[in-house]
């Protein structure tokens, strides 16, 4: 049966904290590439579900300042407050 080590180690640009699987030969500060290929995984799809949530509310904005525009436009097209004003 063959033993590992593992520990916690943080990046020093981000700040982000990740589990490191040390064996015998390797040296403490290294990482295997397995692990950061599907930690990277992991974050690559967390990345698109972001954009996907952040699509659906620019569409869901776009939509809504649409329908502000419209609402705007209909009293200058009927001439406003200050020309029904003046026809009383």
């Amino acid at each position: 049966m063959q033993e590992f080590k593992a520990g916690i180690s943080d990046c020093p640009k981000c700040n982000f904290k990740f589990k490191l699987k040390v064996d015998g030969k390797a040296k403490p500060g290294e990482t295997n590439v397995n692990d950061l290929v599907s930690k990277l995984k992991e974050i690559y799809e967390g990345l698109l579900q972001t954009l996907r949530t952040l699509r659906k509310k620019i569409d869901k904005l776009e939509t809504e300042r649409a329908s502000l525009f419209v609402e705007i436009e209909k009293p200058k097209e009927s001439g406003g407050i200050a020309s029904q004003r003046t026809r009383d």
